[in-house]
C-alpha cells in the first residue's frame, strides 16, 4: 500500500505552503494518507485563508475513497472538533505494516523535553513565534 505521511502543516500560519500541499495531494498516487500532527496551527479558524480551506476540502474528499488517518499533534487542539471538520477519526498513534515490518507513527511532541518542561512559557513562546513569522514572511 502506497502511503504518504505528512506532519507540521500548520494550516492558518502565514508560512504554511498550502498551495504546494494541495498540488501534492492532487498529483500523488497513494492509497493511505497519514496526517502526523499539527495539521492546524491553532483553532483560530479566522486565520484560515482560502488556500488553507482548499487543503481541508481536499482531505475531506480523499477520505471518501482513500484511507486517511490523523494523529493528533500538540497544535491541533480538540481532536473531536477537528476530526469532524476533516471527516476523519483522530488518533494518538497509529501503526501499519511496510514490507513485513511494523511502522509506528506518533507525533512526538511528548518526547520533546523542552516543551514538556516549559508549558508555562507557552504564551510567551507563541508571541515570539508570531513576531518571527511576521518578520520572516516574504
Amino acid at each position: 500500500m502506497r502511503t504518504i505521511v505528512l506532519g507540521d502543516v500548520h494550516l492558518g500560519s502565514p508560512l504554511c505552503r498550502a498551495g504546494q500541499l494541495t498540488a501534492l495531494l492532487e498529483r500523488a498516487d497513494f492509497d493511505r494518507l497519514i496526517l502526523n500532527g499539527d495539521i492546524f496551527d491553532d483553532l483560530n479558524f479566522r486565520r484560515l485563508k482560502d488556500r488553507h480551506w482548499k487543503v481541508v476540502e481536499r482531505i475531506r474528499a480523499l477520505s471518501s475513497r482513500r484511507e486517511v488517518i490523523w494523529i493528533r499533534g500538540n497544535h491541533d487542539g480538540s481532536a473531536s472538533v477537528l476530526g469532524h471538520l476533516l471527516g476523519v477519526p483522530v488518533r494518538e498513534e497509529y501503526s501499519f505494516l511496510f514490507r513485513g515490518e511494523k511502522v509506528y507513527v506518533v507525533h512526538g511532541d511528548q518526547f520533546d523535553d523542552f516543551h514538556s518542561r516549559t508549558r508555562g512559557l507557552k504564551n510567551l513562546r507563541d508571541i515570539f513565534y508570531g513576531f518571527a513569522i511576521w518578520f520572516d514572511v516574504p
